[in-house]
C-alpha cells in the first residue's frame, strides 16, 4: 500500500483556479474523502492524484516519493470512474481481466486472480455476462474488481455511486467499506453526499472554492466545524451570530437577538474531538467580540434546562426516526429535529453549553 502527500497544490485553466494551494496527507490503508459541492474542486484534486491533470504548482508525493509529472500508468492507481466507462464488447470477466494485460502475469493466474475478484465483490457466476445485462449496482462493482485486479497501491473513486438510487447507494457504500478493510489499501473517495462522507470514511476533507476547509474524522467534523462554511454544509445546523457580554468559569455569555446564552469556551473545547490537523481557535474571545457559533437540531430538546427559547413552528418533515422542524425564534429562523411530530404551535427548547461551537469571528 502506500502513503499520500499533496503539498501546496495549485491547478489553474487559464483564467479559471480549480485548486488553491492544497495540501493534505493520507495513511498507508486509511479511507479518506473528498466531500463539497459542486465546483470545488474535489474532482480536480482526483485527477491530480491519478496523474490526469498535472498541478500549476505544488507536489504530489508516494510514501515521500515525487510523482508529479508521472502519467498515470506509472503511478500504480487503480480508478474507479463516476461513468463505470466499461467496454461494452467485452464480458465481465473480460472487463476485470483488462488490466491484467499489462501485468505479467499466466492465462491461469489471471483466470485465478479474475474469480477471486467477482467473490470478492460478490458477482460469483456472472463473469460470462456483458455489462448491458447488469443492474447499475453490478456494474460499479464490476468497475470495482477491474480497478483492483493489477492490485494498486492506491484507490480513487470519482463518486461512483452518484447515479443510483439512496437504498442501493447506502448498500454499496457498505460493500466498498468492506472490501476496503479487508484489503488496507488507501483510498481516496470522492462525493457530494454528507452523509454518505461521515458514514463511509476514517476521515475527510471538506472542500470550498478550490480550497481545504477543514480536515478531520466525520465526528470531529460534523461536531466541531472550522469555519461557518462547514458548519452550513455538513448536515443542518442552527448557526447564530452574537456579541460576547464576559466569561464565567469555562462559559462565555453570548447575546444574541435580546436573549443570551451560556455557551462553551472554544479554546477549552479546542482539544476535544479533534482529528483535526488544521487547529482550531486559538485564542478566546473577549467581551465585546462578535462571534459566530452553532448548535445541531438534534441539540434541541425541550426536556433541556439551559439556553431555554421559545419556537413558533412554520413547518414540517417526517423522516421515520425523526421529525424535522423549521421554526422561528424572534426572527431568527431555527431547525430542530425532534422524535415526534409536535402537537403545539409553538414549542420551548434549549441545549446544554458544550453543544453550541464556535466556529469564527465576524
Amino acid at each position: 500500500m502506500t502513503e499520500l502527500a499533496l503539498d501546496g497544490v495549485s491547478k489553474a485553466y487559464d483564467e479559471t483556479t480549480a485548486l488553491r494551494d492544497v495540501s493534505l496527507a493520507v495513511a498507508d490503508g486509511e479511507f479518506f474523502t473528498l466531500v463539497g459541492p459542486s465546483g470545488c474542486g474535489k474532482t480536480t484534486t482526483l485527477r491530480t492524484i491519478a496523474g490526469f491533470e498535472e498541478p500549476t504548482a505544488g507536489e504530489v508525493r508516494f510514501d515521500g516519493e515525487s510523482v508529479t509529472g508521472l502519467g498515470p500508468e506509472a503511478r500504480d492507481v487503480g480508478v474507479v470512474f463516476q461513468n463505470y466507462a466499461l467496454f461494452p464488447h467485452m464480458s465481465v470477466a473480460e472487463n476485470v481481466g483488462y488490466g491484467l494485460k499489462f501485468r505479467d502475469s499466466g492465462t491461469a493466474s489471471s483466470e485465478a486472480r479474475i474469480e477471486e475478484l467477482l467473490e470478492l465483490v460478490d458477482l460469483s457466476g456472472m463473469g460470462e455476462r456483458e455489462p448491458s445485462q447488469l443492474s447499475g449496482g453490478q456494474q460499479q462493482r464490476v468497475a470495482l474488481a477491474r480497478a483492483l485486479a493489477p492490485e494498486p497501491s492506491l484507490l480513487l473513486l470519482d463518486e461512483p455511486m452518484s447515479a443510483l438510487d439512496a437504498r442501493l447507494r447506502e448498500s454499496l457504500r457498505r460493500q466498498v467499506k468492506r472490501i476496503q478493510s479487508e484489503l488496507s489499501i488507501t483510498t481516496v473517495y470522492v462525493t457530494h453526499d454528507q452523509e454518505e462522507a461521515l458514514a463511509i470514511s476514517d476521515r475527510l476533507a471538506v472542500m470550498n472554492e478550490g480550497r481545504v476547509e477543514q480536515i478531520g474524522t466525520p465526528e470531529a467534523i460534523y461536531r466541531r466545524p472550522r469555519t461557518r462554511f462547514v458548519a452550513e454544509f455538513v448536515g443542518d445546523n442552527n448557526v447564530l451570530a452574537g456579541e460576547v457580554r464576559g466569561r464565567e468559569d469555562d462559559r462565555l455569555r453570548v447575546g444574541v437577538d435580546g436573549g443570551e446564552f451560556a455557551i462553551g469556551d472554544p479554546v477549552a473545547d479546542s482539544g476535544r474531538d479533534s482529528g483535526d490537523r488544521d487547529g482550531g481557535v486559538e485564542s478566546a474571545p473577549s467581551p465585546g467580540d462578535r462571534i459566530i457559533f452553532c448548535v445541531r437540531p438534534e441539540a434541541l430538546r425541550e426536556d433541556a434546562e439551559t439556553n431555554r427559547v421559545r419556537v413558533s413552528v412554520e413547518g414540517q418533515e417526517f423522516h421515520g426516526e425523526s421529525v424535522r422542524v423549521d421554526g422561528r425564534w424572534g426572527e431568527t429562523p431555527i431547525v430542530l429535529r425532534l422524535p415526534d411530530v409536535p402537537t403545539h404551535e409553538e414549542l420551548t427548547v434549549g441545549f446544554e453549553p458544550e453543544a453550541a461551537h464556535v466556529v469564527e469571528r465576524e
